[in-house]
């Protein structure tokens, strides 16, 4: 068995009843000294005492266990209880009375869940005590037992703070690297898409031409992936995505942009829309595109290729509104639930959408506008509902 730690004398301190228990047994015993020691099987150590007899050993004193009785009740797993030593059978020329002076003794086994061994709870004092009557024994039990309880509760506690401050450290790495690698990755990706954007200013040849279009395509694809996953880090550090509300009367063109970029990005899909944006919105107008982006991306890769996507948007009430809808199989009520949090995919008929982070993101975007991101699925259609004040 490990020696003890000083956690050991602090989760016992950090009981609060504990100095209260060990005053009310002195004071039922009529003992002058008893406290709790964590008890191996090298040394003892005093975690909390009551003291009447100024032997002055303060928590975290360790005492040299061959010199205590305590020993035995580890070893052997069982209670002892002296009410005279001058009498008492097995204990009148026993070596440790003497070493303290005392002529009445208990020392109760505390034990912690699952049978391990803790230490005791132990008293003592220079007078004889009746302590073996049936009542004073079982009173002593019972208090072991809540001791035993309390310092379960404790390392419990202890452990899943400890637990809890490592995964904290361990979760600000990971954001800090995922926030250097997407910085890193930019500068490659700008020269990519400058080095594609020289060549289509140069070349005539139409098969290049295409071949740079796919290479800035895949440049904003990958561009998108990475600020997915700098508005995850962002959101998991500071806890809100950053939004710059201000009051904006040209949302309707801001949409309108977005779709016609999809369309380019999916020419073989078809894109539909019903804008009616007649009052300003206070919001920030990037992230709102963003937020329509996603999703619409997500019911472009896994809606019904075969049938359009739309969005509508209006003003009214004092409430702006959002929606795509796209036919498709129904999402089941259980992946619903799920379907905000982070890198969860909606991975219908196969196909992957990325990271996964396009939908949390767009619930982050909306939280930062006070507003809320619905979804319902039913009837072969999905419905994806933004709302917000104005």
């Amino acid at each position: 068995m490990s020696s003890p730690t000083p956690s050991d004398v602090e989760i016992v301190q950090s009981i609060a009843a504990v100095p209260r228990m060990l005053r009310v047994i002195a004071h039922t015993t009529g003992l002058r000294w008893v406290a709790v020691a964590r008890v191996t099987a090298s040394d003892l150590t005093i975690c909390a005492v009551h003291d009447e007899l100024a032997f002055g050993f303060a928590p975290g004193a360790v005492l040299e266990i061959t010199k205590t009785l305590c020993d035995k009740v580890r070893r052997e797993q069982t209670s002892i209880i002296i009410d005279n030593v001058a009498t008492d059978r097995d204990y009148h020329e026993h070596p440790v009375p003497p070493i303290y002076g005392f002529q009445s003794y208990f020392s109760i086994p505390i034990h912690r869940k699952g049978g391990e061994f803790f230490g005791t709870l132990c008293g003592l004092n220079t007078a004889p005590a009746k302590l073996s009557d049936e009542a004073t024994r079982e009173s002593l039990e019972l208090y072991a037992q809540l001791l035993s309880s309390q310092i379960d509760d404790r390392h419990s506690l202890s452990a899943a703070r400890e637990a809890l401050v490592e995964e904290q450290d361990i979760s600000k790495m990971r954001e800090r690297l995922i926030g250097i690698l997407g910085h890193d990755l930019r500068t490659p990706l700008s020269a990519i898409s400058a080095c594609a954007g020289l060549v289509r200013l140069i070349s005539e040849d139409e098969r290049t031409l295409k071949a740079m279009s796919r290479i800035n395509l895949s440049v904003e694809r990958i561009s998108m992936l990475i600020d997915s996953v700098m508005d995850f880090t962002r959101s998991k550090v500071g806890g809100a995505l950053a939004s710059n509300l201000e009051p904006h009367c040209q949302m309707q063109q801001v949409l309108a942009h977005v779709i016609e970029e999809l369309k380019l990005a999916y020419p073989d899909r078809t894109i539909t829309a019903d804008l009616s944006l007649t009052d300003p919105i206070s919001c920030d107008a990037m992230r709102i595109a963003q937020l329509a982006s996603n999703l619409l991306v997500n019911a472009l890769l896994h809606g019904d290729q075969q049938a359009p996507v739309r969005l509508e948007a209006r003003t009214a009430d004092n409430r702006f509104t959002l929606a795509v809808t796209n036919s498709g199989d129904v999402i089941p009520a259980a992946r619903l639930a799920t379907l905000f949090d982070p890198f969860s995919k909606t991975d219908r008929k196969g196909k992957q959408g990325g990271l996964g982070l396009g939908l949390y993101i767009a619930a982050e975007i909306a939280k930062a506008h006070h507003g809320e991101l619905g979804v319902e699925s039913s009837a072969g259609k999905t419905v994806f509902t933004l709302t917000m004040p104005l």
